[in-house]
């Protein structure tokens, strides 16, 4: 009990994530396309400063298995980051990762990608996205930045950033962005997120808040 009570922020954000999961029926199956039209989020409702969005996208995802993934990551990686290095680090390192990753989108890879790419300007513009993996990427990106072992921190970062980048990689040649548009969308997220909290990360260190153990 002691140690649940250290994670107040990882327990909100899973208590919230699973009971929204259930009254909408997103547990067990797909998210219908009025409720993914009406919370979802893309690069169009960031420009149009429908800020309501950047929240309610989070806590709700595509349903079914995708749930289920998403909300047993979302437990791990932040009871990870929050037991290591508080609440606050964590609540601010998800929510501060999500909204930076959402503007980023449309703030500068939109205008690159109309430009040399329109389709897929026009997948970030009309493909609501829905889902927590840019926050707890985020969060992973940040506790692996602040391992305090150069020969964990280095590999892990590498293999886990080089691990995103193949997956979007290879869903961008083999057309995903067209064939299955929210999975690349969503792929495109985690790297960005994973690639600006590592730097963060690298940039400002904290100490790690680990109790000493009692003799």
């Amino acid at each position: 009990m002691r140690r649940l009570a250290r994670l107040p922020v990882t327990l909100t954000m899973s208590t919230l994530m699973l009971g929204i999961a259930i009254g909408s029926g997103t547990a067990w199956s797909r998210i219908d396309h009025a409720t993914l039209s009406y919370v979802g989020l893309n690069a169009r409702h960031v420009l149009q400063l429908h800020w309501e969005r950047v929240f309610s996208s989070v806590l709700i995802t595509h349903g079914g298995l995708v749930f289920w993934r998403s909300w047993l990551t979302l437990v791990a990686v932040l009871a990870w980051l929050e037991f290591r290095n508080g609440s606050r680090i964590t609540a601010l390192v998800f929510w501060v990762g999500h909204a930076a990753t959402v503007l980023l989108l449309a703030a500068v890879l939109l205008p690159i990608s109309g430009r040399f790419w329109p389709e897929a300007a026009t997948v970030l513009t009309t493909v609501p996205d829905v889902g927590p993996s840019a926050g707890y990427f985020a969060c992973l990106a940040y506790g692996i930045g602040l391992l305090e072992r150069d020969l964990v921190r280095r590999p892990a970062a590498v293999l886990v950033g080089l691990g995103l980048a193949a997956i979007l990689v290879v869903r961008t040649l083999s057309g995903g962005a067209f064939t299955a548009p929210d999975a690349w969308i969503a792929d495109l997220a985690h790297v960005v997120a994973f690639a600006l909290a590592l730097v963060a990360a690298s940039a400002y260190r904290v100490p790690v808040s680990i109790p000493p153990r009692r003799a």
